[in-house]
């Protein structure tokens, strides 16, 4: 085998794992052997942070009855997914201390403890900067 054979076997046996990896009938069992043999599909601890922030102001907005605050959640949801992807703008700025403001307001409300996932939003801009 060339080594472009092995590399698209390889990317090919990749996405089948991927696949299998991300679909919700896969046992624990399954996932760990699929972390085993492609660690990269593990996502990092930022990775499900964010994701879990976007579940968070999802959440928030399923509940929300008032439409600008409806928009300040797509606001922020819009920019956690775009995070990773480009510098630090005072647009960023912006959006991250409304995320940070529907989080703590969660967090009031009593409905769960969201402590990591403030420590997470606001420590976004020095690990970008960090990146670059």
């Amino acid at each position: 085998m060339t080594i472009e054979e092995k590399a698209r076997s390889y990317e090919e046996a990749l996405e089948k794992a991927r696949k299998l990896y991300n679909s919700e009938e896969t046992s624990a069992d399954v996932e760990i052997a699929c972390e085993t043999i492609f660690p990269e599909l593990v996502e990092s601890e930022d990775e499900r942070i964010r994701k879990m922030c976007m579940r968070y102001l999802d959440r928030e907005y399923q509940h929300c009855s008032f439409p600008d605050d409806k928009k300040n959640i797509e606001k922020c949801i819009a920019w956690l997914e775009k995070q990773g992807k480009s510098k630090w703008t005072d647009e960023d700025e912006h959006h991250l201390m409304m995320c940070l403001e529907c989080v703590e307001e969660c967090a009031f409300q009593d409905r769960e403890d969201f402590s990591k996932t403030t420590d997470w939003l606001k420590s976004i801009k020095k690990r970008m900067e960090e990146q670059q």
